[in-house]
């Protein structure tokens, strides 16, 4: 079984593994794969990209959606996360992938030839790179961002009312209440705060913004992974990881 799968979006990322391995199965969305799996295709390894909206622009389901389905259905498949860590989410993606969903590689786009061959060999030594090897060792970090089950709904909103307590108050999902959005505001700082230590190498400046000097810091984390946090299938997978139940607290 030699056949490599691709799931992604656009057509320059296809050309590109097919170059390399000439015989890949490409995927665009999470339909596709479901069909694929169906009809009884088996892969030996897997690249998995996170935002596939370049079918509709609104996907109901991202790259997490297809490493869950393949971890489930093929799980002899070998997985990889593949994706630019730089852009939006995708850090968080990439950590998801490995802490929640047993993902065995982690590259960037940007990875060469020999790295994307030894991705997909589970005799190579493992090409994520050592940079990121040393990162994923703080890998839990991600489970005390989404510490309390209402926390999710909390990101979501977080950067609309632009980190106010009183105006997120005034709008409360479901689950929250005003106590809870002042605990999150002190927490899911602290929390990100460590992320942000461990996986890009900076603390967030914190200044007055509204009436909590926490709000800054946590609207630039919301705004920077927004399309993470707000991953229509995210819930999901969170659900399936059983996060708060790893979370002392949660």
């Amino acid at each position: 079984m030699t056949r490599i799968l691709l799931v992604d979006d656009h057509p320059t990322v296809a050309s590109h593994i097919r170059q390399l391995f000439g015989d890949v199965d490409v995927c665009r969305d999470i339909r596709q794969l479901a069909r694929a799996i169906e009809d009884g295709r088996e892969w030996a390894a897997a690249f998995i990209d996170f935002d596939l909206s370049g079918v509709a622009g609104e996907p109901e389901q991202t790259g997490l959606s297809a490493h869950r389905l393949l971890m489930q259905a093929r799980p002899q498949t070998r997985r990889i996360a593949y994706t630019t860590f730089d852009e939006n989410g995708r850090t968080l993606y990439a950590v998801a992938a490995y802490r929640w969903l047993e993902t065995a590689v982690v590259l960037d786009k940007a990875s060469d030839e020999s790295a994307l061959r030894a991705a997909t060999s589970p005799r190579a030594a493992n090409p994520t790179p050592p940079a990121w090897q040393a990162k994923l060792r703080h890998a839990y970090l991600i489970d005390h961002l989404f510490a309390k089950y209402s926390w999710l709904a909390l990101w979501r909103i977080w950067r609309q009312y632009n980190g106010s307590i009183r105006a997120v108050s005034d709008h409360l999902p479901p689950g929250n209440t005003p106590n809870s959005v002042r605990t999150f505001s002190e927490e899911a700082t602290s929390a990100m705060t460590a992320f942000r230590e461990a996986f890009h190498g900076s603390r967030p400046t914190t200044y007055e913004r509204a009436n909590s000097a926490l709000a800054a810091p946590l609207v630039a984390f919301a705004d920077a992974n927004d399309k993470f946090f707000n991953a229509p299938d995210l819930p999901d997978v969170l659900d399936f990881a059983k996060l708060w139940s790893r979370v002392k607290g949660g």
